[in-house]
């Protein structure tokens, strides 16, 4: 996970392994599984699922990506301006979208 990563992110990350895991361990004893079959079951389960969280997080970065740099293209003869309050307001606009984060789902 990226250090820049909230806390709150990896608690729900680490609480949806956990789920998953006690979830697939669960399972696999109901069948009748081992204890050492219940924890691989368990483990092949929060693997799964982490794996789609990080999938969609990088889906997620993939499509603001995008329109993020066209922002910056856009913006970048603005920034060679003469009139000053034009090269401050579109440098307050780069600031604003380089901190921009989407909504966690």
């Amino acid at each position: 996970m990226p250090p820049a990563e909230p806390n709150a992110e990896r608690a729900r990350s680490f609480l949806l392994a956990t789920f998953a895991f006690f979830g697939g361990a669960a399972l696999a004893r109901i069948a009748g599984g081992s204890d050492h079959l219940s924890a691989q079951v368990g483990m092949g389960q929060a693997a799964e699922l982490l794996s789609r969280d990080r999938r969609a997080s990088k889906q997620n970065a993939a499509a603001v990506r995008e329109p993020l740099t066209r922002v910056a293209t856009a913006a970048a003869p603005l920034m060679r301006s003469t009139d000053a309050p034009v090269a401050a307001t579109t440098e307050q606009l780069l600031g604003a979208a380089r901190t921009w984060r989407t909504p966690s789902a």
